[in-house]
């Protein structure tokens, strides 16, 4: 879900960053953009960070899991 809205937050921002580049200091330079978001960039950056997520919550959580119940509460 925060990939989701940095990517959607990031594209607005870059629309309104063309937007004003456009009607100023681009003016001379039609279909000149200053932010581009490529999908595939954005769809391969989205998927090595779900992977990481996905590494850093499941192998503490395995790891935690084959410990004795007993031993793990216990505080030496």
């Amino acid at each position: 879900m925060g990939s989701l809205l940095g990517i959607v937050a990031a594209w607005g921002l870059g629309q309104a960053v063309n937007q004003i580049a456009a009607d100023s200091f681009l003016k001379d330079l039609p279909g000149f953009d200053l932010m581009l978001f490529p999908i595939g960039s954005l769809a391969t950056i989205v998927a090595v960070i779900l992977v990481i997520t996905f590494l850093a919550g499941t192998l503490p959580a395995r790891r935690a899991a084959k410990l004795d119940p007993i031993d793990a509460l216990r505080y030496e």
